[in-house]
C-alpha cells in the first residue's frame, strides 16, 4: 500500500511536468478520413451489425484512411462471410465518462460492439474503482439499449512501447494501464456476453506505431482487427452448431 501511495505521488508529479512536454512534442495527427456508416458484403449472405465506439484509436488516428484502420480491417474480414451493417462512433479525446454522457440517448441495436476507451482516462488522476464503475455502467447501457450478442472491450494498450512518452512517465502509465485492465477483466468475469480483448503487443519496434509514437500504426490496426474478428466468428460459429 505504501508503495502504491508513493507511486501515485510520483505519477502525479510526472503527469504535471512530463505531460506538458508530451503534449508539446507529440504530433497532432487527424482522425482517419472515410465513411462512418455503411454496409458491405454480398446481399445473399446472412446479415450482422457492428458498432465500433471510443477514442482516437477507434477513430483511426495513425491510419491514412478508415480502410486501413480498425473499422476497415474488421469490415473487410467480416464481409467475406457476412453482409455487415456497420457504424463508427468515435472521436479524439473521448473518455469513458464523456461517452457515458452521450450514450444515454443511444438506442440502436447492434449484434457486436467493439469498445476502445481508457487511454485518455489513465492519463488523469481518476481512481481505478471509479473507472471500473464507469466501464460497468457503459456495459449496462449498451446491453440495455443496444442488446448486442457480444461486447468486445479492448484492453489498455502496451504503453511501455509508446516511444513518444519519456520515462518515468511511460513506466508509470504502463503499470497503471496493466492494473486498470486487470480490474476490468475481474469486473466482467461472470458476464458471458462481454470479452476483454488484450491488444496486440508491438514487438518492441517503433515501426508498428504511427508517426506520433502514441497511436497504432497500420500493422497494429490489422492485428487488432483480426483478434476482434476472431471473437465474432467464434461466437457466430458456436451459435450455428
Amino acid at each position: 500500500m505504501l508503495l502504491r501511495f508513493f507511486e501515485k505521488i510520483a505519477f502525479l508529479l510526472c503527469l504535471l511536468f512530463q505531460g506538458l512536454y508530451v503534449k508539446w512534442r507529440i504530433l497532432k495527427l487527424p482522425e482517419a478520413p472515410g465513411k462512418r456508416t455503411g454496409t458491405d458484403g454480398d446481399m445473399s449472405k446472412p446479415e450482422i451489425s457492428l458498432l465500433i465506439m471510443g477514442d482516437s484509436a477507434a477513430a483511426g488516428v495513425g491510419a491514412e484512411h478508415q480502410n486501413n484502420a480498425l473499422l476497415g480491417n474488421m469490415v473487410d474480414l467480416l464481409s467475406q462471410e457476412y453482409r455487415v451493417n456497420w457504424r463508427l462512433w468515435a472521436k479524439i479525446g473521448e473518455t469513458t465518462a464523456s461517452k457515458l454522457k452521450i450514450l444515454s440517448n443511444f438506442d440502436e441495436p447492434y449484434d457486436y460492439v467493439v469498445v476502445s476507451l481508457g487511454v485518455n482516462d489513465i492519463t488523469t488522476p481518476i481512481r481505478q474503482a471509479t473507472w471500473q464503475k464507469q466501464q460497468t455502467d457503459l456495459i449496462a447501457l449498451l446491453q440495455q439499449r443496444g442488446q448486442p450478442r457480444k461486447i468486445i472491450l479492448s484492453s489498455l494498450p502496451p504503453i511501455q512501447e509508446f516511444f513518444a512518452l519519456p520515462n518515468p512517465l511511460r513506466y508509470l502509465l504502463a503499470r497503471r494501464a496493466q492494473r486498470f485492465t486487470a480490474s476490468l477483466k475481474s469486473a466482467v468475469r461472470d458476464n458471458s456476453s462481454v470479452v476483454v480483448l488484450d491488444l496486440p503487443a508491438l514487438g518492441g519496434t517503433e515501426l508498428a506505431m504511427a508517426s506520433d509514437g502514441f497511436h497504432p500504426g497500420p500493422a497494429v490496426y490489422e492485428a487488432w482487427a483480426a483478434a476482434a474478428t476472431e471473437i465474432i466468428f467464434n461466437d457466430l460459429n458456436s451459435s450455428s452448431t
